[in-house]
């Protein structure tokens, strides 16, 4: 009898082992330039979509936003028409005298107790020689203070005392120290 040949057979080759695992290719993703220019894009799209939805387009006529606010109408003021920028700068500049005015006042009364205030003052003219204190900053967004002096003469060196809210300055004033500046401070009190 005879036996059956199964088919062809492979030619013999040696067992080499396990063949090493490798990983897929990696998928490529966005550049780095690519990711700048859509951050940018969308940005500036979202500017665009801002700037219409705010009003930013232009009307039937031509007239972008900017073109119709500033072409306010002229507003009478009694017998004489007065351009609505024109009455909001004499309002500024009446309050700003009045601020300047009130200042000046507050500035009078405390140099006549012998307290002074933020600004810049002639040793001997202005603020008398002397040791002055003051209580420190003024409570604000910014709780700090200084108290500088420019002198007069190259022997004597600049003074500078700087201080935080409720702590106490000591600087004492000649005629030599010139000028004295106060920034932010609370008066400035001539001891006794």
């Amino acid at each position: 009898m005879s036996q059956q040949y199964p088919g062809p057979q492979q030619p013999y080759q040696p067992y080499q082992g396990p063949t090493p695992y490798q990983p897929p290719p990696p998928k490529k993703g966005w550049s780095a330039t690519a990711i700048v220019f859509t951050v940018i894009g969308g940005v500036f799209a979202f500017l665009i979509i801002i700037g219409i939805a705010v009003g930013g387009g232009v009307d039937d006529k031509g007239k972008t936003a900017s073109d119709r606010t500033t072409a306010a109408p002229k507003v009478k003021a009694g017998a004489q028409e007065k351009d609505p920028d024109e009455a909001l700068k004499d309002v500024q500049d009446e309050s700003k005298k009045n601020r300047d005015d009130l200042q000046k006042q507050i500035d009078e009364e405390a140099e006549k107790d012998g307290r002074f205030g933020d600004g810049d003052y002639v040793v001997g003219e202005d603020v008398p020689p002397g040791t002055y204190t003051s209580k420190g900053a003024k409570a604000g967004l910014f709780e700090f203070c200084s108290v500088t002096t420019e002198p007069t003469s190259d022997s004597k060196f600049p003074q500078l005392k700087s201080a935080n809210k409720d702590e106490r300055i000591i600087i004492t004033l000649t005629k030599a120290d010139g000028v004295v500046t106060i920034q932010g401070c609370e008066p400035l009190t001539l001891r006794k």
